[in-house]
């Protein structure tokens, strides 16, 4: 058997319930590894939580991560750090982001666990949205940082939206500036599927 965990926020909560992995790429996700291994026991498991910074996921590690001892494990977080104000002055600072992911990356690997790491993304809808974009880029570089660093595998949420964006109206794939369409939940699905194949088929 094994045993998939997705971490993150609110775009990975997306109305999780119980054993009700979400309405979001999470339950997506899983629909299309039962259809393409309907013999393979697979355990699943969605802890996403609406409102989480890096550090809110930090203090529930243990319980919520290396207590289930996952074989593969994807991360997406950050977007409730990065800072919303012109002044840049109420995000989460760079070097407590960084040493926050850094605690939540080396405990899971010490256990054993592949990892995915989910980049943050931002499409934005309005002038506002548009200054979050120097503090959500610094918080993106960290993130692929610790994953060039630690040789685990990335996903580039913000390049690919960015790129799809070129051909289609922004709010095609977000609701608000963060939170994705079914569009775009199918996206992040698709690109992480890919991976999740691969990994368990080694």
């Amino acid at each position: 058997m094994k045993t998939i965990l997705f971490q993150g926020a609110s775009i990975t909560d997306c109305g999780r319930d119980g054993d009700y992995l979400g309405d979001g790429y999470v339950g997506m996700v899983c629909k299309s590894l039962n259809a393409l291994y309907p013999d393979l026991e697979l355990q699943i498991y969605n802890r996403g939580i609406s409102g989480d910074k890096v550090n809110d996921l930090h203090a529930r590690w243990k319980k919520d991560c290396l207590d289930l001892k996952p074989d593969i494990l994807t991360i997406l977080v950050g977007m409730n750090d990065v800072a919303k104000d012109v002044e840049q002055k109420f995000g989460t600072l760079i070097d407590d982001f960084e040493k926050d992911y850094r605690n939540i990356i080396d405990s899971a690997l010490k256990i054993g666990t592949k990892i995915i790491l989910l980049g943050i993304f931002l499409l934005p809808l309005n002038k506002e949205q548009e200054n979050w974009c120097y503090d959500l880029s610094l918080k993106i570089e960290i993130i692929q940082k610790l994953a060039y660093e630690y040789k685990i595998e990335y996903i580039p949420l913000n390049d690919l939206f960015i790129k799809l964006a070129t051909t289609f109206p922004n709010n095609t794939f977000v609701t608000d500036g963060i939170h994705p369409t079914p569009a775009g939940h199918r996206i992040i699905a698709k690109n992480l599927l890919n991976l999740l194949l691969n990994m368990l088929e080694c």
